[in-house]
């Protein structure tokens, strides 16, 4: 498990690696379509799961996580993003913490 230590770290820094990952994922080619949402949309995405990293991994972070990934799922749909790069962008936002 994560120290509260370094969770709280994550937090703290959630607008500095939120901002990090936005450039990746526009500029990525596996996940092309990003490019097309302003960057206050996916800033909006990406700082919850960083600055709430302590909720998520709580009691209650399968209700969150699946509410969360369940709705982001069936709007990245109907954008027409490939399941494809709405997966690899996940992937990313978790490699970023490294």
């Amino acid at each position: 498990m994560l120290s509260r230590r370094l969770v709280g770290m994550v937090e703290d820094h959630a607008d500095q690696l939120t901002r990090g990952l936005i450039a990746e994922l526009k500029q990525d080619p596996r996940t092309s379509e990003y490019s097309k949402f302003s960057n206050e949309e996916i800033y909006r995405r990406v700082y919850k799961v960083y600055h709430d990293l302590g909720e998520w991994l709580g009691r209650e972070a399968e209700h969150l996580a699946k509410a969360h990934y369940t709705e982001l799922g069936e709007l990245r749909a109907t954008e027409g993003v490939p399941v494809s790069q709405v997966l690899y962008a996940l992937i990313r936002t978790k490699a970023h913490l490294a």
